[in-house]
């Protein structure tokens, strides 16, 4: 719990970092005990005295010293008047606290249990107090980083009484940090709110409530423009931000430890392009650790945040309403409708008939980029929308169940339906070229007025996906209405949009597979033409898959007719 500055000799911890327990914790009584508690833990406190008690309690109202909490351990009893931000001991500086030793003890322990739901707030030491920045620790096993040596092993509290603090050199913004505006989900400490900004990083066991502009601009800018604040204030916060993993230390001694505590070598990681760490591109690790639990305190999960606000968005795409060619926003369904091609649904008894078996489509799937002459059919094309995509049922919103679940042939969290399938076709027998969007629920496919130009250019796309190896014939796009998932889920409903596109890529190969045809997927798409192709706000519907189908070539191998593996060479000893 130690960071740079004199460390208070009852409690052990930074004697200059006022201490709070997290917004959404709470001490509450039960019976002669004490129970804290909070996302992360819950604490049991049995039978405190009532000066124990009382220094407790204190976390709960605003931000205190530890010093405040020693003299409330030693007078028995809470302070009567709380101020803004506690700092005033009840007792004398120099009263006897020999007698609350086995309190004291106690306190010491149990602010060490609650690590991880404590907060600490960096107060302007100059004559406005105002609060400057709180840290708060986001994960279960949030620990500051160990103690911090000032520059020139000065001490801080005499530097700062002295006005002789400069800003810490060489402390850098981790490149896996970002500032945001705080919103309704993000927990800060007690008494101050959101905050101005946050500071955060999937790095960091904490996140950084900057409560006024100097800390953002310092931040921001680095410790050498100081943001306005006073030497010693911006070097309290430099150093808080160093201890919680928010900025780091650079050019340290490769083979000792760097001055934030943390080794060289991680630090240095976040650059090294051969490292684990080096590799991460921001974006991905932020993405990875803010949809999974564990380095987080964000809720993940079906919490369904918006229902109270607002309605279940609807199951089904909204079919557009203008009449055709007429070219305009045609809602979800993009641009204005000009032709309804009903598809003709399988026969059951022919599919069975003639199908492979799944161990068969299995060994047999391959990505295919070569196509014959004779393209796909419309007959072959209808075959395999209606196996892999269509909606199977409706299932209505009961108790229980908040909403319509939409059953379709691959497996789907929350089966939610928010997918949708439009069709960028260069050649298809029995199918103009163009751009259909598909009626999942109705088996048919509706042609949009695209602009043929877009349509060239998400074929060239594909063309490009694959270096330019195929000439396309069928290019689906798979495209998500975004607010389907966010209505239900916190946290996970890209992720788990993802996860349902892979599982349709799955079922598209294997189906295809098991027709003979020429499946492909591909890895990436233009989203920004994707949404002007289809008529679709991006932020509402945008593309999240791209799909190549084809006429299978005579040139590629039926398959294995066993299985292949690489067991025995992967179990022969290695020979040196």
């Amino acid at each position: 719990m130690s960071v740079t500055g004199t460390i208070d000799p009852a409690l052990g911890c930074a004697g200059w970092l006022y201490l709070s327990l997290r917004a959404d914790a709470d001490v509450v009584a039960d019976g002669a005990d004490l129970v804290i508690g909070g996302s992360a833990k819950a604490v049991r406190v049995r039978r405190p005295s009532p000066g124990l008690a009382g220094a407790l309690r204190m976390l709960v109202t605003d931000p205190v010293l530890p010093a405040t909490l020693v003299a409330t351990v030693a007078a028995g009893s809470a302070p009567l008047v709380a101020g803004p931000l506690v700092a005033a001991p009840l007792v004398a500086p120099g009263q006897a606290w020999s007698d609350a030793a086995g309190d004291l003890a106690r306190l010491r322990r149990v602010l060490a249990v609650l690590d991880s739901l404590l907060c600490r707030t960096v107060v302007d030491t100059g004559a406005s107090g105002r609060r400057l920045v709180t840290v708060v620790p986001v994960t279960a096993g949030a620990v500051l980083a160990a103690a911090v040596p000032t520059a020139a092993g000065t001490d801080a509290v005499g530097a700062v009484a002295s006005g002789d603090v400069g800003l810490r050199d060489g402390v850098r913004l981790s490149r896996f940090a970002y500032l945001r505006r705080p919103d309704v989900t993000t927990v800060g400490g007690r008494g101050g709110g959101r905050g101005l900004l946050v500071l955060e990083s999937p790095l960091a066991a904490f996140r950084a409530v900057l409560h006024c502009p100097g800390v953002a601009a310092m931040v921001a800018a680095g410790p050498a423009d100081g943001g306005g604040l006073s030497p010693s204030s911006a070097r309290l916060v430099l150093d808080l931000l160093v201890a919680a993993g928010l900025l780091v230390a650079a050019g340290a001694d490769p083979a000792g430890q760097s001055d934030s505590g943390q080794s060289a070598g991680q630090q240095a990681a976040e650059d090294d392009p051969d490292s684990p760490l080096g590799l991460w591109d921001f974006h991905d690790l932020l993405f990875h650790s803010r949809s999974r639990p564990g380095h987080s305190d964000q809720p993940i999960g079906a919490y369904f945040r918006h229902a109270a606000s607002s309605p279940e968005p609807p199951p089904l795409p909204i079919a557009p309403s203008q009449p055709p060619g007429d070219g305009g926003d045609g809602g979800d369904g993009g641009h204005g409708a000009e032709q309804l091609i009903e598809l003709v649904a399988p026969s059951w008894p022919d599919v069975l008939a003639r199908d492979a078996t799944l161990t068969d489509a299995l060994e047999r799937r391959r990505s295919v980029r070569s196509y014959p002459q004779e393209p796909i059919t419309l007959a072959e094309l209808a075959e395999l929308l209606y196996r892999t995509a269509r909606v199977r049922g409706l299932t209505p919103a009961t108790v229980g169940v908040a909403y319509t679940a939409v059953d379709r042939p691959y497996p789907a969290g929350g089966s939610m339906g928010e997918l949708e399938l439009y069709l960028s076709v260069a050649r298809c027998d029995g199918l103009a070229a163009g751009v259909y969007h598909y009626d999942a629920a109705g088996h048919r496919l509706r042609l949009l007025d695209t602009a043929d130009a877009d349509r060239r250019a998400l074929l060239a796309g594909a063309v490009a996906a694959t270096g330019g190896a195929v000439e396309p014939q069928v290019l689906v796009t798979i495209t998500a209405r975004f607010a389907r998932m966010a209505w239900k889920y916190s946290g996970i409903a890209y992720a788990t949009t993802l996860k349902q596109v892979g599982a349709l890529y799955q079922t598209m190969y294997l189906v295809a597979t098991a027709m003979g045809l020429a499946p492909c997927g591909l890895g990436s798409g233009d989203t920004a033409l994707a949404a002007r192709a289809f008529g679709t706000e991006w932020t509402a519907e945008s593309s999240v898959g791209e799909f190549l189908l084809g006429s299978r070539p005579a040139g590629v191998a039926a398959g294995p007719h066993a299985f292949a593996d690489v067991v025995r060479s992967s179990r022969v000893p290695a020979r040196c």
